[in-house]
């Protein structure tokens, strides 16, 4: 019995030495590190810019809704074709002045580090 208690407490010191984190890789996370592939029936440096029409894509009819569809959108109203591209500022509008609090939400928001920017990974515990 004392080399029993013993070999336990020698096991639980060397399991103690021996914790630490292992980073583990899903396969989920695998097949998205897997950069894209080429389909298989991409053909490169065609001679020509031919392609192939079925025979049914070439005596289809458009409905009359889809034709009703394909219809531009009307003007709205009041909308001139030869109207100056230079929008009309009022002088109110050029007399305005910025409030303390419009300007501090003016500023661009500081971009994050590189030393704090951590990339994501699931760890496990071994004991």
């Amino acid at each position: 019995m004392p080399g029993r208690v013993q070999d336990n407490q020698q096991v639980k010191r060397r399991t103690s030495e021996r914790k630490f984190t292992v980073p583990v890789i899903t396969p989920r996370l695998e097949e998205l590190a897997k950069c894209k592939t080429v389909h298989p029936r991409f053909k490169a440096d065609r001679t020509t810019a031919e392609c192939f029409v079925t025979e049914a894509a070439l005596r289809a009819r458009a409905s009359p809704r889809l034709k009703e569809l394909a219809q531009p959108r009307p003007c709205p109203a009041g909308w001139e074709f030869h109207r100056s591209p230079y929008s009309v500022v009022t002088q109110a509008a050029k007399n305005a002045i910025a409030s303390e609090r419009l300007l501090a939400l003016a500023k661009p928001r500081p971009q994050a580090r590189e030393a704090n920017s951590k990339p994501i990974l699931f760890l496990v515990t071994i004991l």
